[in-house]
């Protein structure tokens, strides 16, 4: 019971940071397409009667209407004393003078289905809903001065604002924060709930409105939040490392290190982890990772050795709001920007690059490093692990190159650099992993430790490349974090070991990871988290066999040659956290089975009696 309730205490303090909190300011009974809002005015456009209607934000009130121009009218924005306002499949965009009878002339649009509209008071920006861009259109004349590719599908609202543009996907309820100029995805938050089809920015507030509901949600000062966190779920995880000696002789002084997860924004710890067997010691390097030490003096040539940790993680997406903030009390960051075998910073290669990215600040210096990699290394995961100036130089790299090269561009502009190695989500409720993953992280004033996935932003939509650049997913477990070589771990992570070999003896390597996805990290027979690390065990090699699960090519953690070697598990052994067959799903099973079983009963029943002869009536 004490371990339960000390879970469940855990629980509650690990919850995720709240997501931005929108406010209703009002509801009015309209389908609204698209809202300007001054003050507590707020001008809308309504799909179902074409109206253009003016309306009280304090009251909740409308005070007039009139008609449009337009059969649909969409998106409506203000600029300077006019109103511009789009309508569907029309090539213009209506302008209109509140108070005035008379409207100006409409301008042209020569884009295609007009959506949200949005104005910094020098240019229109106008969402093309059909082939989802979005267009700087001249107040004037309706010229295209640029375009640039929705970052997601289903966008209708567009903001201006703070210098960004804020435009809204009502399929995957997400605000996505733009540069005006490029259309980079800069930041992302979830929207308010409900189907948003417009936005609007006024005195440093964002506002959104639902079609379907008719209410208007406020979202005070967004440019203040620093990190969201949502998506929240509970897996049950475990690492194993086995080693099986190849060839005559033995092993002496075998050491072998795990990674020990640390807590982070996005990833706690649910009670303790345990480890199997119960380690020599535990060790911190010299970037602040600890490491679970497994020590053997001496390894014969018949014994195999396999070791592991599990426990249970609340992991939620992350996503930081990153922007330029002032350097204030920086702590001191000299280890994470001197070089390193893998950096070679002093290479012409990384020297020359770095000087043609430019950027004036740590951020805007961290994002034109993560911008150049995403555009230009290709992934491709052959060939070990290069150091930055030959990932360059090649074009391609594995997720390790990649961040090699980023961790390098960031260093060399100043920017306090570091890597993160992860366990992965390979499939759904229960998943496999012999990949992993690694990725970089910059230290930016105001934020701290950002993670920057150059690996993941490359390719995708502007959604997923922007998600990339101080986001991570929950679909990761974090195992190690190191701003280089380690004495523990070298340049691996997730788990690395050293021994000496007698006689020609070495030893043949296989790690993976497994991750068990739970509603509630008690909820599943056999998956309770536990509180204390196991007993020692000692492994008897007449009890494991060499099971062939599958061939999965590709890099493990310390072997990026590839594996294509079987995996080694206990013998006649059940995992403990594979999902049981829960008594409802069991009861269905049964019932069916004796329905199906009656079924043919009654079959063969009526089957014998319609083939017996009929018998004459007197």
């Amino acid at each position: 019971m004490i371990p339960l309730l000390l879970l469940g205490l855990a629980t509650v303090l690990t919850l995720p940071s709240p997501a931005p909190q929108w406010k209703e300011r009002a509801r009015f009974q309209r389908e609204i397409m698209g809202i300007s809002i001054k003050g507590e005015a707020i001008w809308m456009t309504d799909l179902r009667t074409g109206d253009l209607v003016l309306g009280d934000l304090a009251t909740g009130r409308e005070v007039k209407s009139r008609k449009t121009a337009a059969t649909v009218p969409t998106g409506i924005t203000r600029m300077g004393a006019n109103l511009y306002y789009a309508a569907r499949r029309q090539a213009f965009l209506y302008r209109l003078t509140p108070g005035q009878k008379d409207a100006p002339s409409p301008i042209p649009y020569y884009e295609r289905w007009a959506h949200g509209l949005a104005s910094d008071q020098k240019v229109l920006f106008v969402v093309d809903a059909r082939g989802e861009k979005i267009h700087t259109v001249d107040p004037e004349d309706g010229t295209t001065i640029r375009s640039f590719p929705a970052p997601d599908t289903g966008i209708w609202g567009i903001a201006a604002g703070a210098g960004t543009l804020f435009v809204s996907s009502f399929i995957h309820n997400t605000v996505y924060v733009l540069d005006p100029a490029t259309g980079w995805v800069l930041r992302s938050f979830p929207a308010p709930p409900g189907h948003i089809s417009a936005l609007a920015w006024d005195n440093g507030r964002l506002y959104a409105a639902d079609q379907a509901t008719g209410k208007i949600f406020m979202l005070e000062a967004p440019s203040d939040m620093k990190m969201v966190e949502d998506m929240p779920r509970t897996v049950r995880a475990q690492y194993r490392v086995v080693y099986a000696p190849v060839g005559r002789g033995r092993v002496r002084d075998l050491d072998i290190y795990l990674a020990v997860p640390p807590e982070l924004p996005g990833q706690k710890i649910l009670g303790a982890l345990s480890f199997s067997p119960t380690p020599t010691n535990f060790l911190t390097d010299r970037w602040g990772q600890r490491v679970a030490r497994f020590h053997y003096d001496e390894l014969a040539e018949d014994r195999t050795v396999s070791v592991m940790w599990k426990g249970a993680f609340r992991l939620t997406r992350v996503r930081f709001q990153l922007r330029d903030l002032p350097v204030d009390g920086a702590p001191d960051m000299a280890a994470y920007l001197a070089d390193d075998g893998k950096y070679d910073l002093a290479s012409p290669t990384v020297t020359a690059l770095s000087a043609k990215l430019g950027g004036t600040t740590p951020y805007s210096r961290a994002l034109a490093a993560y911008r150049y990699l995403t555009g230009v290394i290709r992934y491709d995961r052959t060939g070990g692990w290069n150091n930055a100036a030959r990932v360059l130089l090649r074009g391609t790299g594995s997720c390790s190159e990649y961040t090699f090269a980023l961790v390098a561009l960031l260093r060399k502009a100043k920017v306090p650099a570091r890597y993160v190695g992860a366990i992965a989500e390979r499939g759904g409720t229960w998943s496999f992993d012999d990949v992993y993953h690694r990725w970089a992280q910059a230290w930016l004033p105001g934020f701290g430790w950002v993670p920057m996935d150059a690996n993941a932003g490359t390719g995708g939509t502007p959604a997923s490349q922007g998600m990339a650049f101080g986001g991570r997913s929950n679909r990761h477990i974090v195992t190690t974090i190191g701003g280089g070589s380690s004495r523990y771990l070298g340049w691996n992570y997730n788990h690395n070991a050293t021994y000496r070999s007698e006689g020609g003896l070495r030893l043949h390597e296989t790690s993976y990871a497994q991750m068990v996805t739970q509603k509630n990290a008690t909820d599943t027979p056999g998956c309770v988290v536990t509180q204390s690390p196991k007993p020692a065990v000692r492994i008897d090699p007449r009890n494991i066999s060499t099971v062939p699960v599958m061939a999965l090519p590709g890099p493990m953690a310390g072997h990026p040659a590839g594996n294509t070697q079987p995996l080694l598990k206990p013998s006649g052994t059940k995992n403990a956290c594979r999902p049981q067959t829960s008594p409802g799903l069991l009861m269905y099973l049964v019932w069916g089975a004796l329905m199906m079983f009656g079924g043919v009963a009654l079959g063969l029943l009526w089957a014998s009696r319609k083939g017996r002869p009929k018998k004459n009536r007197p």
